[in-house]
Order: structure tokens, then sequence, then C-alpha cells
């Protein structure tokens, strides 16, 4: 099964007569720059696809989401488990924690 990306491509390709190789790069290139813009700025308006905008208000909520997975992992990790649920749940937290990294840069402090 073709994913989304794939899809796009081919039908780009056949519409526009150019390689689907060359289409390709193009498309990863505005998508891996349009990812890197995300950590400086708040929207993102890919020309002719959309405007994609960071809500703070999500973030709060996915943040204390977040906060709450890891006091769960935490807790379910210091009741006696199988060494194969602590490795799960290790791995989870670690997962969480990173997330947790990646957003906080991006949430607005009560002080700024």
């Amino acid at each position: 099964m073709l994913s989304v990306k794939e899809i796009i491509i081919k039908q780009i390709a056949a519409d526009k007569v150019i390689a689907e190789k060359i289409i390709d790069k193009v498309v990863s290139h505005q998508f891996d720059s349009a990812l890197k813009a995300t950590v400086l700025y708040n929207s993102v308006e890919l020309s002719g696809f959309g405007k994609f905008s960071f809500s703070q208000k999500k973030a709060l909520k996915q943040m204390t989401k977040y906060n709450e997975q890891i006091v769960s992992y935490t807790e379910k990790l210091n009741k006696s488990v199988s060494e194969a649920e602590k490795r799960n749940l290790n791995m989870r937290i670690a997962s969480t924690l990173s997330n947790i990294e990646v957003l906080k840069p991006k949430i607005k402090s009560d002080e700024e």
C-alpha cells in the first residue's frame, strides 16, 4: 500500500511529466524545511497546501497529558511487574520525556 506522500508524488509526476525522483526530492525538501521552521515559528504556510499553526492552548493540554503519563508509568514501575513490563515502561518514560523536551521550548511562560 502506498503512503499519501507516494500517491501525491506519483500524481504530480504524471500531471507535470517530471520524474518521480525529482518530485520526491522537492517534496521532501519542502516538508523538511517546514518541520525545521516549526522550531522557530508558531505557524508555517505551504503554498497551495495550507497553513499550520501552533496552538498554545493545545500544547499546554498535551504537556499536562505527558506529565500525567510520567506519573502513571512511574507508579506502575514501582509495583511488582515483570522484567519485560519494566523495560516497556522505561521505554515509554524515555519517549514521553523526549516529547516533553521537544514541546517545552514552544510553550510560552507567563513571564513573557
